[in-house]
């Protein structure tokens, strides 16, 4: 993705316009992001964003639940949705030819969402039931249990989805008033990619979304801490859950890049250091890894397990030994070339469609206010050292940060010791 293929405009309105041509697919990629996601609830019910989402596919001022679905069907295109806890993104894969019919569904969707009351009703009932799935599979809930343990009270820690309590409370005027503040011009990224000509995207964009007025609500990210600890959920599984989180670092952070080394190289792969000696070597789990979370002001590094109740104990010690190891001794150089390669190859291997790269842009400007090329990334982690690596284990794996959250059906005494690495 070198930066002479792209093209960035800011209309006056404040709505930013992100294009790549790519002549040589037959697709095109259209993406609408609204800087509106669950940790701007503070005001209103949680789970709102998560909502709205749901409720811009609920028919619009000029197109009914069925036509969204129809007219992008018709045509062989694919549309959906995501809401993250920064942001909320919207987005239709077509042909080529079919540019204009998608970028207008979804800018209709965008402005002119109805949010009729019987709709209204008819999808909270639906992300009832979809709350009481992700109850039922502890192997994804723990996960947001771990962030509302370490970021205990604040809203970056709540549950994108909400709780059953609080999406009850959700209004129609409650969803207007996030859409007022929220999906304004200035607060919102598109992003097209695939064989189109910028000019033709401009004018399409200019004319659809020309008219687009509004202000965002001002809005400051409250401090936030880590809250360390041990926090155990009693629940008939199967298997235990582990996760054990620790601070990371924001986007912004020129240590991303270490980090996602550091989570490669430990339990990011079937060659990581942990899948290695505590599945192949000691067969106690069929699942461990680890990942880094980024966010604009803050982050975190978290490691899942999924093991029998009598396993935890040992794969929890054995985990912290290799946090402790990588203090002491880094990692090899057989390891940062590994990870390094295994970091870059995923990025390539991950923009090889319009889709992806569409994705590209609209995370990339938000995240940073620019594009950042693939080969600025692939530089970045190139220069990624040894040493950098170990300093950052040293920074972020110590007692006071460590967080352990588990899902199991545990009895009194079988709770876990004391963190420490």
């Amino acid at each position: 993705m070198d930066a002479s293929i792209y093209k960035t405009h800011k209309l006056p309105n404040g709505l930013t316009l992100l294009i790549e041509e790519m002549p040589t697919v037959h697709s095109v990629a259209v993406g609408f992001l609204a800087g509106f996601g669950s940790k701007h609830e503070r005001a209103v019910p949680g789970g709102i964003a998560h909502y709205i989402e749901h409720m811009l596919f609920k028919g619009t001022l000029r197109r009914s639940p069925a036509d969204i679905a129809e007219q992008i069907d018709s045509v062989g295109g694919r549309i959906n949705a995501h809401t993250s806890k920064e942001y909320t993104s919207y987005y239709a894969v077509v042909l080529d030819e079919h540019f204009a019919l998608a970028s207008d569904v979804l800018a209709d969707m965008y402005l002119n969402s109805a949010f009729a009351e019987e709709e209204i009703e008819r999808e909270r009932n639906v992300i009832l039931e979809e709350i009481n799935m992700y109850e039922d599979s502890p192997d994804e809930k723990i996960h947001d249990l771990s962030c509302q343990n370490i970021w205990d009270g604040h809203i970056l820690g709540e549950p994108i989805i909400g709780t059953e309590k609080s999406v009850k409370k959700i209004t129609r005027a409650d969803m207007v008033g996030c859409i007022k503040n929220f999906y304004t011009p200035d607060n919102t990224i598109i992003a097209v990619a695939g064989n189109v000509r910028a000019e033709e995207v401009l004018r399409q964009v200019e004319e659809k979304l020309g008219a687009f007025r509004g202000r965002r609500q001002d809005y400051q990210d409250e401090p936030i801490k880590i809250v360390p600890g041990i926090k155990v959920v009693k629940k008939d599984t199967e298997q235990v859950h582990l996760c054990l989180s620790t601070k990371g670092v924001p986007y912004t952070s020129a240590d991303r890049f270490t980090l996602s080394l550091l989570s490669s190289a430990l339990g990011g792969s079937m060659s990581s250091r942990l899948f290695q000696k505590v599945r192949e070597q000691k067969g106690l789990v069929y699942s461990i890894y680890t990942y880094p979370s980024f966010y604009l002001q803050t982050g975190l590094f978290t490691l899942y397990v999924g093991t029998q109740l009598k396993n935890a104990q040992q794969v929890l010690d054995i985990s912290l030994r290799e946090f402790t190891q990588i203090k002491q001794n880094g990692i090899t150089p057989e390891e940062l070339l590994r990870a390094k390669e295994q970091v870059k190859g995923h990025l390539v291997l991950n923009l090889e469609d319009s889709s992806s790269r569409m994705s590209w842009l609209l995370k990339s400007y938000y995240n940073y206010g620019r594009i950042n090329t693939v080969e600025q990334v692939m530089a970045n982690v190139d220069k990624v050292t040894g040493d950098d690596i170990q300093r950052l284990a040293n920074e972020i794996f110590i007692k006071e940060d460590l967080q352990l959250t588990a899902i199991g059906n545990f009895t009194k005494g079988s709770l876990f010791q004391e963190l420490d690495c």
